[in-house]
């Protein structure tokens, strides 16, 4: 069984300022601005080399999921 719904009380107006002070500072630590790290460059060789890789396992699970390899 669902319970039933309550309407949300109507927060008093000493609870709107710490709410709302507690709020801006969890948002200004989260969301702080920081200098995006993009970390190293990869070659373009080693980037096409996981490709492959991905689309040659890909394609092995797919042909094994359908029964036609690894019987």
């Amino acid at each position: 069984m669902i319970a039933p719904l309550r309407t949300p009380e109507a927060p008093s107006r000493e609870d709107c300022g710490h709410l709302r002070e507690a709020r801006r500072l969890v948002a200004a630590t989260l969301l702080e601005d920081k200098p995006a790290s993009h970390g190293p460059a990869i070659p373009a060789w080693q980037a096409w080399l996981f490709v492959a890789w991905l689309v040659v396992t890909t394609v092995a699970f797919g042909l094994s999921a359908l029964g036609w390899i690894g019987r």
